[in-house]
């Protein structure tokens, strides 16, 4: 299952997509769900198996911030006009 859902969480990563704990908790239940069907009222994605899930696999979440990090050149021109 882990394999799966770092497989997916790299393939959504290369395209450029936000990946955060609510799309681990989601995908990783689907991928359970699948794996096993009868058994589906023991998932449980505790906040332990997470971090350590991110420590295994060397993941760091992103932060989305409202800043660039660059100022647009045109940008500058009118701040200096």
């Amino acid at each position: 299952m882990e394999r799966i859902l770092y497989d997916r969480f790299r393939h959504r990563r290369a395209e450029g997509k936000v990946v955060g704990q609510s799309w681990f908790r989601q995908n990783a239940k689907k991928i359970y769900e699948k794996t096993y069907p009868t058994i589906v009222s023991q998932f449980c994605f505790s906040n332990g198996w997470f971090r350590g899930f991110l420590s295994w696999h060397k993941i760091t979440l992103r932060a989305i911030t409202n800043k660039a990090s660059q100022i647009p050149t045109d940008c500058v021109t009118a701040l200096l006009d």
